[in-house]
């Protein structure tokens, strides 16, 4: 058994990572603008906030689907890439091979 994809696994580490960061940061910006946030109350929450939650849970959704398909095992010889023990004719129009794996 051997992993599925190591660069895919990597990808969504750095994409879940990326999303908890930015989802904190947006939930940050919101909690500071209930606090008060002076004359411009509820324009930073609108501009800076959400988008960054909904960046947040974007890359969070997106990251972890990642994790699992490139941390999924499969094995080492599937049937579609499995040394063939027999010859394998293959012909065509006008020629003919004969291909023999092991």
């Amino acid at each position: 058994m051997k992993t599925h994809s190591y660069p895919l696994m990597g990808g969504g580490i750095a994409l879940t990572s990326i999303g908890v960061v930015s989802l904190l940061g947006g939930g940050a910006v919101i909690m500071n603008d209930l606090d008060g946030g002076g004359d411009l109350k509820g324009l930073a929450t609108i501009i800076l906030g959400v988008p960054l939650v909904v960046h947040g849970l974007g890359c969070i959704g997106g990251g972890i689907p990642m994790i699992v398909i490139g941390a999924r095992k499969i094995p080492l010889y599937s049937p579609t890439n499995q040394p063939a023990l027999l010859p394998q004719p293959m012909i065509g129009t006008r020629s003919a091979t004969l291909r023999w794996t092991f």
